[in-house]
């Protein structure tokens, strides 16, 4: 039994990016944040309400710099994988286990399987709680080194 990818090309974009709906939800996104931002650095700043501001909208301007960049980096490397499934030439990758080789597979058809999955919403999800998992563990090593250095510490004492 065959299984088919079912691939979709991301459009052209034709209009300005704020006039597109992703465009329309990064400003909604950025003025929430910012509303956020602004008093939580008015709260935890030293000089209280006069820096919050501009604190805030220099977070909010950082936030949005690096959003631009990886919607930037998310949209060229599907044009790319959609370049490479429409591509005319016929370049097919050696597939290898352990060493040994168990087959082939055209680069269109590898390029879906990339695209199928970093379009993905399992993928993101997977990798938050991998990110969480690695904070949990970095932070147990963390407190267990605090408390050996304390003890020889206390012992060199």
């Amino acid at each position: 039994m065959k299984k088919r990818l079912a691939v979709q090309s991301e459009p052209s974009m034709m209009k300005p990016a704020w006039f597109d709906r992703k465009g329309i939800m990064a400003m909604i996104r950025f003025v929430v944040g910012y509303c956020v931002t602004f008093p939580v650095a008015a709260i935890f700043g030293k000089e209280g309400w006069g820096v919050a501001a501009p604190l805030a909208l220099l977070a909010m301007v950082f936030v949005v710099v690096i959003e631009v960049l990886v919607f930037r980096w998310r949209r060229r490397y599907g044009e790319s994988l959609s370049d490479r499934m429409t591509a005319s030439d016929p370049v097919e990758w050696t597939v290898e286990l352990n060493g040994v080789k168990v087959g082939s597979i055209p680069d269109a058809r590898y390029a879906a399987i990339k695209q199928q999955s970093f379009r993905s919403g399992r993928n993101a999800v997977a990798q938050l709680f991998n990110i969480g998992h690695v904070i949990l563990v970095v932070s147990n090593q963390l407190i267990v080194s605090f408390a050996v250095l304390a003890v020889y510490l206390v012992i060199a004492w």
